[in-house]
């Protein structure tokens, strides 16, 4: 899919503005997963970026801008092991196998 760096943000926000910064992120493009959570950082947010560069970029400049942000943490992720739900073929996404007896979608035959 082209998209090579990923990571999670461990954010520390100031508690007034914590809803208003989470629903910032959750519209970024980059950002498909953010949540509340307890702890020293009280935002987690999943980033997918297309590689080193572009994830740096999103940090300092939108992350850096968003309100209420004292402190920020990156876990780039490296390798992943395991993800429910998705299917994989080797590091890329791959197509779900169809129950069999399910027609072919149109889009797919394209």
């Amino acid at each position: 899919m082209g998209f090579a760096s990923s990571a999670y943000l461990w954010l520390t926000v100031e508690p007034a503005r914590l809803e208003e910064t989470g629903e910032l992120l959750a519209g970024h493009a980059e950002v498909p997963f953010v949540s509340a959570i307890t702890g020293a950082c009280n935002l987690i947010a999943a980033v997918i970026c297309r590689d080193t560069e572009a994830l740096y970029r999103y940090v300092t400049t939108r992350i850096g801008a968003a309100p209420g942000v004292r402190q920020l943490e990156i876990s780039p992720i490296l390798r992943r092991v395991k993800q429910a739900g998705t299917w994989m073929d080797g590091p890329r996404l791959a197509v779900a196998p169809r129950p069999l007896g399910q027609p072919v979608p149109a889009a797919a035959r394209v």
